[in-house]
């Protein structure tokens, strides 16, 4: 008798992670700035991994940091991934495709944005 994959397969209980991307995963520089942000050096190298990003009006350019992908793809096997950000919900939806371009990882509910600083992670995961 042959029994199917699923029997063998255990149920995952899966976690919640949260993880706040600003300068950890994505830095976003406002285009004036990244002369003064960035030295001689490493310039060239962070222009070849650097995105152009317009947000009303302005010009940012992003880094993602090196491995992003790779490592929400991992987590992503055993865990919800929350993100947490100080960017706006505006900077998020133009950056989201940047740091997981298969879209597989991090979705929209699953992102909190605050605008001021001192708010507490309370409330960022809701089951």
């Amino acid at each position: 008798m042959k029994r199917e994959i699923t029997e063998f397969i255990q149920p995952v209980d899966r976690r919640n992670l949260i993880i706040y991307i600003d300068r950890v995963l994505v830095d976003v520089i406002p285009k004036e700035e990244l002369d003064t942000k960035v030295n001689k050096t490493e310039r060239n190298l962070v222009r070849s991994q650097i995105r152009l990003i317009t947000l009303n009006e302005y010009e940012f350019y992003v880094l993602v940091r090196p491995g992003t992908e790779m490592f929400l793809e991992t987590l992503r096997q055993c865990f919800t991934i929350h993100i947490v950000t100080h960017y706006s919900l505006l900077a998020i939806n133009k950056l989201l495709p940047l740091i997981d371009p298969k879209g597989i990882c991090i979705f929209p509910k699953n992102i909190t944005c605050y605008t001021t600083y001192g708010k507490s992670l309370q409330g960022v995961i809701q089951n």
